[in-house]
């Protein structure tokens, strides 16, 4: 491949991969309508959805490391690659504005996509601790309750485990 067909390549890549984030992100948000709601079928379906995003997701990632490797190889002699805005600093002016947006637009989805996770994450976890915490102290007898030498409850997740790997 040519140095400039690889170039071109690379480009189009980190736009379908910032699209693709992006389409991911669209995706968990209603993911996370489906869990607010409830909706359990149509969670399903957008799980396997963002299955199937993530895959072509990782797809694409691999290709853009793989070109940009081989960019770097071509563009560099020595052994460390430089960076990517010491690589566009070399650039002519449309083309360098082209490349630092294509690289934005990527660095912001991905940036919207653990947005997007984190909070989703927090939506779970605080449910599940609620929800938890309510168990708990109607059905205190159930397992994962464990109770000190004094009679003091205590969660069964607060203790240490010790494995012994010599066995």
């Amino acid at each position: 491949m040519e140095y400039y067909e690889l170039k071109e390549e690379l480009k189009n890549i980190f736009a379908a991969e910032a699209e693709m984030l992006n389409n991911f992100a669209s995706e968990e948000q209603i993911l996370m309508k489906d869990l607010q709601q409830k909706d359990w079928t149509n969670l399903n379906a957008h799980i396997k959805n963002l299955n199937e995003i993530g895959t072509h997701i990782e797809n694409l990632e691999t290709r853009r490391n793989e070109l940009w490797q081989n960019l770097m190889m071509r563009v560099n002699s020595v052994s460390t690659p430089p960076g990517f805005y010491r690589f566009v600093s070399e650039l002519t002016g449309t083309e360098r504005e082209d490349w630092i947006t294509r690289y934005r637009k990527l660095c912001v989805a991905v940036v919207r996509v653990q947005a997007i996770t984190s909070r989703m994450d927090n939506y779970v976890s605080t449910n599940l601790g609620s929800l938890r915490g309510i168990l708990e102290e109607i059905f205190p007898h159930q397992k994962g309750k464990i109770y000190s030498k004094k009679g003091y409850s205590q969660n069964s997740e607060q203790k240490s485990l010790l494995v012994n790997k010599e066995r």
